[in-house]
C-alpha cells in the first residue's frame, strides 16, 4: 500500500483521551484516540502526571505510521488542550508537581479575594478552575513550592515548549486563565503582582494560531518518549495552541457573530463570538477567539453525568441503543433531574418517582434534563452581548449531540424562530470538533488555504436538524420543557 504523506495534524488532549487527526493534500483523513493515562490526585484534587503526555503522543503517531502515514516531509500541527490545566516547572525543566486539572475547584476563597482586589476589571471574570486563583491556592497549600518554581505554564504551552524549545503562553490559554489583560493580551503584571507572583514565572504571550517554531530533535536530557516524538515530527511547524473550548468552536464552524455553539461534551458549554469592544452583561466568562472574544457559560457535568447514569442504571447497553430507547419513551412519564453538585464525580440527587420508571423513561429523563440545563445557558448567552440582536442560529456538537431526543428537545426549547444546525461531516473526523479546530488552525494561511474562514467553509459542512418527533410526543415534550426551563 502506498504511503500517505501527512500534511496537517490536529491534536486534542482532553480529560479522557489524547486524540489525533491527520490529513494529506488529497483529502485522506484518519483519527486515532489513546485513552488518558496518568490521572492522579494532588491534595485530594484531580491532576495528571506529565510524563504520560509524550507517551500518548508517541503511541498515536506510531499507530498512524502503522496505517501507512508518513511524517518525513514537514507539515503544520496544532494542539487543543484542556483549557485550565496548570503546570509548575522547576529549574531542571521538569514539573515539580502533578498537572493540576481544570476539574480542581478548590480555589473559591482565592476567587473572592482576587475579585475584591479588582482583578476582574483587567482580566475578566474569574472562576475557581482558572490558573490565576488555582496557583494562589496551590502555593498556600504547599508553601515549599514557591522557591522551586521556574515557570508556570498551561499543559498546551508545556507541550509546545517540549516540541520546539520555545517558551510562550498562547493567548487563547492565557486569556482564559486570568493571566493576560483582556484588552491587550499582555501579561496582567499588576494582577499577578498583587497576588505575590513573580512575573518571570510566566512565559511571553504568543497569539494563538501563529507559528511557535519548528520541532527540533533535542540534545538535552529529557524523557525518552519526547525524543521519539521529536524525531518523528522533526522540522514540522507548530502553531501556538488553542484552549479546548476555542478549538471546539472553530471545529464545528463558528465563523460569525450570529451563532451560538452548544457543546455536549464531558462538560456542557455554550459559546458565542463577539467583538473585543462589545459591552457585555457580565454573566459569561471571556475567552479568546483569535482577534475577537469567545464568551462561555459552562455546565460542570454533561456527558460525565450521563456516563454516571449509564454505569449505574444501563449496564452494557450501547449508546446508540439507549438513544433509540429514549426516543421511543413515553414523554408523559418524564421526570426532571437537577444538575449534580460540582466535583470531579457528579453528586446526583434523584427524585422519588425515579424508582418507578423503566430504563427507556429514565434514559429519556436524563437526556431531556441535560438538554434543558443547556437551554438555560443558551438563553443567558443570547442576551450576554448588550445592544445586539439575540442570535437565532445554533450549532450543536459533542458526543451527546448524537442523541435524537436531545436534539429534538433543543429544537423545541429554542422555538420556531431559531435554526439548529449540526455537522454533515462524514468519515473518521466526524464529530471530532476540538481535533478539527486544531487541524483547521494548522491549515489556515498555508498554500491553498488563505485564511481560517476559507478552511471552515471548505471543511465544515452544516445541515439543519429536522423536527421529526411524532406530534403527540412533541406537544407533551414542549409542555415539559416549558415547565422546567425557568
Amino acid at each position: 500500500m502506498a504511503k500517505k504523506q501527512a500534511k496537517y495534524l490536529g491534536f486534542d488532549l482532553s480529560t479522557t483521551a489524547l486524540a489525533c487527526g491527520v490529513t494529506d493534500d488529497r483529502g485522506n483523513e484518519e483519527f486515532v484516540s489513546i485513552p488518558m493515562q496518568g490521572a492522579t490526585r494532588w491534595r485530594d484534587q484531580p491532576a495528571f502526571d506529565a510524563e504520560y503526555i509524550p507517551a500518548m503522543i508517541k503511541i498515536a503517531l506510531e499507530e498512524l505510521q502503522r496505517q501507512d502515514w508518513d511524517f518525513s516531509l514537514p507539515g503544520n500541527l496544532c494542539f487543543s488542550v484542556r483549557q485550565h490545566d496548570m503546570v509548575l516547572v522547576g529549574e531542571n525543566s521538569q514539573p515539580i508537581m502533578p498537572i493540576l486539572s481544570w476539574q480542581c475547584d478548590a480555589a473559591e476563597q482565592e476567587v473572592e479575594e482576587l475579585r475584591n482586589t479588582g482583578a476582574e476589571d483587567s482580566v475578566g471574570r474569574i472562576e475557581a478552575r482558572f490558573i490565576l486563583p488555582k496557583l494562589l491556592w496551590t502555593l498556600r497549600t504547599d508553601t515549599t513550592l514557591r522557591s522551586r518554581i521556574w515557570k508556570v505554564m498551561t499543559t498546551g504551552d508545556f507541550v509546545g515548549w517540549k516540541l520546539t524549545g520555545s517558551q510562550r503562553i498562547s493567548t487563547s490559554d492565557g486569556v482564559s486563565n486570568g493571566l493576560l489583560m483582556q484588552t491587550t493580551k499582555n501579561l496582567a503584571t499588576g494582577v499577578l503582582g498583587r497576588a505575590s507572583f513573580l512575573t518571570d514565572w510566566f512565559p511571553t504571550p504568543r497569539q494563538s494560531g501563529t507559528d511557535l517554531g519548528l520541532v527540533e530533535v533535542s540534545k538535552t536530557n529529557d524523557h525518552p518518549d519526547w525524543d521519539v516524538v521529536r524525531l518523528i515530527l522533526e522540522n514540522w511547524n507548530v502553531r501556538a495552541g488553542l484552549g479546548d473550548n476555542h478549538a471546539s468552536a472553530v471545529g464545528c464552524g463558528l465563523s460569525d457573530f450570529e451563532t451560538i455553539v452548544l457543546s455536549f461534551g464531558s462538560s456542557g458549554t455554550t459559546v458565542r463570538r463577539c467583538l473585543q469592544k462589545a459591552e457585555l452583561a457580565g454573566n459569561a466568562a471571556c475567552f479568546e477567539f483569535f482577534e475577537h472574544r469567545l464568551l462561555l457559560n459552562m455546565m460542570a457535568h454533561c456527558a460525565v453525568w450521563y456516563n454516571w447514569f449509564r454505569k449505574k442504571f444501563a449496564g452494557c447497553v450501547p449508546l446508540n441503543e439507549l438513544d433509540a430507547m429514549a426516543f421511543k419513551a413515553d414523554m408523559r412519564r418524564l421526570c426532571f433531574l437537577d444538575h449534580p453538585t460540582d466535583g470531579q464525580e457528579p453528586n446526583v440527587s434523584l427524585p422519588p418517582e425515579w424508582d418507578n420508571l423503566s430504563l427507556e423513561e429514565r434514559t429519556a429523563s436524563i437526556q431531556v434534563s441535560i438538554a434543558i440545563h443547556m437551554l438555560r445557558l443558551a438563553r443567558a448567552m443570547m442576551t450576554e452581548v448588550k445592544e445586539s440582536e439575540p442570535p437565532k442560529r445554533f450549532v450543536i456538537t459533542g458526543g451527546m449531540s448524537r442523541s435524537p431526543l436531545l436534539c429534538q428537545t433543543i429544537l423545541l426549547g429554542l422555538g420556531p424562530d431559531c435554526k439548529v444546525l449540526a455537522s454533515e461531516r462524514t468519515g473518521p473526523l466526524a464529530n471530532k470538533a476540538a481535533v478539527l479546530g486544531a487541524m483547521f488552525t494548522a491549515m489556515a494561511n498555508t498554500t491553498g488555504y488563505p485564511n481560517l474562514q476559507y478552511v471552515i467553509k471548505k471543511h465544515c459542512p452544516l445541515a439543519a436538524v429536522p423536527l421529526d418527533l411524532p406530534e403527540a410526543k412533541k406537544i407533551t415534550l414542549v409542555r415539559f420543557v416549558k415547565s422546567n426551563l425557568e
